[in-house]
């Protein structure tokens, strides 16, 4: 019977570091997401289309952390799933505010720019309350 504990005891804490990680990897793939998207709006803000192979960088941060994202799936538990992939959706609203943005401007269309300014507003307010609840999700999973 106590060997069967111990090795119950070992299991969860096998389990807590492996959520652990995996929330760390979701929190380290937003902050190179949001360094990403900080730079891109700058461009955007001055009127400046970001350059095609920039765009693909910060397409390839979003997948990462929509990747990322995914193996939360794996450790849960489903409260911490659920605003994981809410963090992935709220960043795929700002990756398509500022893509949008970036083609008025290169596409010369100043009538949309406003329409892409306010979306991004609006996405970086969701992406910011998300990362918020993700990290209590996070932190009171991480107490069983």
């Amino acid at each position: 019977m106590q060997v069967e504990r111990q090795a119950t005891a070992e299991h969860l804490h096998w389990i807590r570091e492996q959520r652990r990680q995996v929330y760390s990897d979701v929190l380290a793939s937003h902050a190179a997401f949001q360094t990403a998207t900080i730079i891109w709006l700058v461009e955007v803000k001055q009127d400046r289309s970001l350059p095609s192979e920039d765009h693909l960088r910060f397409q390839g941060q979003y997948v990462e952390l929509a990747e990322v994202t995914a193996r939360a799936d794996l450790w849960g538990p489903t409260t911490v799933v659920d605003e994981a992939h809410a963090l992935r959706r709220a960043a795929g609203g700002k990756f398509s505010a500022l893509s949008g943005w970036s083609h008025a401007i290169r596409a010369e269309q100043t009538s949309d720019i406003p329409s892409f300014s306010q979306q991004y507003e609006a996405a970086a307010e969701a992406f910011n309350e998300t990362r918020s609840d993700f990290i209590q999700a996070a932190v009171n999973a991480s107490q069983f």
